[in-house]
């Protein structure tokens, strides 16, 4: 007689390694050697065929081909668009279906992911939940609890009410069997429950530990440690023939505004482009045959989170260009002149009719008239000293324009300007509540892992209870319960120091052990052949005690 195995216990097994050989298959992550490759669509290139927030599966080919929908790795990230053109020896064109032009790339097909094979819309969501350490956890403790629970239900439904009557049977005599069946003795429920309760503490812990473990220990942070801010105001106030238009002969004065505050949150160096803020004014209509001059004021202001201790100097000069493409003129305002201090102001006039002047030599000359020209007064400062510890170095020249035609005269809106320059430090600290989400996920892990197994032990090898219980636990699968067994009376009877030794007898031949309780704590086993059998009796609590 063979050993006996029943499906119901199967089951759980088999679903469990199905899963398992499916995902080796297919769905393993290609950074573990499989063929998959997960991919969370962000963009909106490749709309209608696929959206933001969808979960795209490829798989490895050997070969790719136009129209197939591929990622790849370009430029330091991962795309995904479609193939709509070239060869493997070439290189792919690739373009997203809602892009109007191809890539500006030949893609090389060992650059090349994979190919898309499944689709999951807005798989996004539901992965990145999954990711987390808790649903982890529960999803595989229901698995576990599946495993515990499934099959000891299964067998139970299929053994429940069954009576045979074996009469005659040349390997056990003739007797009356019990509906015991041959699956284990059940544990009671709460055990099972508080199995599978560990089991789950146990994933869900050491999924909190890979989580901890996965986060870095020390933190990194920019902190700020010096901060100035140069400020350019420019005020103008323009002369012109009096008129109906202009009864004063004066325009303005016109003056900037505030300098609309900047965020403190930039972290750059002084080696870095600025951040400049500016002001804007809308400037009043100035029509070129009535101007006569402009009186421009530049006022300059330097300020620091620290002391600042500085000098320069200052110069400024005029620069007339001629259209686009046409020539430029640059002449001096005001020779170089020094100042001390944060604050410095200055003050220039532009005369018009010389600036023609100017214009219609060169136009003269080059016979080039574009009809605008643009006229830059360029404040230049040249500034050193410190601010606080920090030594500074540095020139600033905003510049003021204004857009000259035969008819009007546009002055730059651009009035009040900013530039700030920060100096960082880079501090590492080290992360306490990681250390200790550590600490306290390892230390769980190993409690919860000890928890599990002692409850293992007492479910599966009867850890703690009777001697009768633990042969159930252990050998349960090649046991048979019978209400009573009649021997023939040429039988010889073997009585074994141990239930292994029967087991091993059972085993060996291939047969059942056959258990009866003789009386309350009192069990015998035995396995009967032809002209022997072999038993072993065990003491329940009764007789223990």
């Amino acid at each position: 007689m063979k050993r006996l195995v029943r499906p119901g216990n199967l089951v759980p097994l088999l679903v469990c390694l199905s899963i398992v050989v499916a995902w080796s298959l297919w769905f393993r992550p290609a950074s573990l050697g499989g063929p998959a490759s997960y991919i969370l669509v962000s963009g909106n290139s490749m709309a209608t065929a696929l959206h933001k927030g969808d979960l795209v599966v490829t798989q490895k080919q050997d070969s790719y081909g136009v129209g197939d929908i591929v990622v790849f790795y370009m430029r330091g990230g991962t795309v995904i668009h479609r193939i709509v053109g070239g060869s493997t020896e070439e290189g792919f064109i690739t373009q997203g279906d809602n892009n109007e032009g191809v890539d500006p790339w030949r893609l090389r097909p060992e650059n090349i992911v994979g190919k898309q094979w499944l689709r999951f819309p807005g798989g996004s969501r539901w992965l990145l939940n999954l990711r987390q350490p808790i649903s982890l956890g529960i999803l595989v403790g229901g698995l576990s609890a599946f495993s515990l629970f499934g099959g000891s239900e299964v067998r139970r439904r299929r053994r429940g009410g069954r009576h045979m009557r074996a009469n005659g049977n040349p390997s056990i005599g003739s007797g009356i069997w019990t509906g015991g069946g041959s699956g284990q003795m059940p544990a009671p429920w709460w055990l099972l429950g508080a199995l599978a309760v560990a089991v789950v503490l146990v994933i869900g812990v050491a999924a909190a530990a890979v989580y901890s473990f996965r986060q870095e220990t020390q933190k990194t942070e920019t902190v700020e440690r010096l901060r100035y801010e140069q400020t350019a105001a420019f005020d103008y106030t323009v002369q012109v023939q009096p008129s109906s238009l202009y009864p004063s002969g004066v325009i303005g004065p016109v003056v900037a505004p505030p300098v609309p505050p900047t965020s403190s949150g930039q972290a750059r160096s002084a080696a870095e482009g600025p951040p400049n803020a500016q002001a804007t004014v809308t400037s009043p209509p100035i029509y070129t045959k009535a101007a006569r001059s402009l009186d421009l004021v530049f006022n300059y202001n330097l300020k620091g989170s620290l002391p600042a201790a500085v000098s320069g100097e200052y110069s400024a000069d005029l620069q007339i260009k001629a259209g686009e493409n046409g020539w430029t003129k640059t002449l001096p305002l005001l020779p170089s002149t020094a100042f001390s201090g944060p604050q410095t102001s200055f003050r220039t006039t532009l005369n018009f009719a010389q600036i023609w002047a100017i214009i219609d030599a060169v136009e003269k000359e080059t016979d080039f008239k574009p009809g605008a020209y643009d006229l830059s007064v360029i404040p230049t400062l040249h500034i050193k000293g410190s601010v606080g510890p920090e030594a500074v170095d540095e020139v600033y020249a905003p510049p003021f324009t204004l857009k000259l035609t035969r008819t009007q005269i546009t002055p730059d809106g651009e009035l009040a300007r900013s530039q700030i320059r920060t100096f960082t430090d880079t501090m590492t600290s080290r992360s306490v509540s990681v250390t200790m989400a550590r600490w306290a996920s390892v230390g769980g892990t190993a409690i919860a892992l000890a928890l599990a197994a002692v409850l293992a032990a007492v479910v599966f090898l009867g850890l703690g209870r009777d001697e009768a219980a633990k042969i159930r636990a252990r050998h349960g699968s090649i046991i048979i319960d019978v209400a009573q067994a009649d021997l023939k009376a040429d039988t010889q009877k073997i009585q074994l120091t141990s239930m292994h030794d029967l087991v091993r007898l059972a085993q060996r031949d291939g047969q059942i052990i056959l258990h009866q309780e003789l009386a309350p704590g009192s069990h015998r086993y035995f396995v009967q052949d032809t002209t022997v059998t072999f038993e072993y009796t065990a003491a329940g609590p009764a007789e223990e005690a």
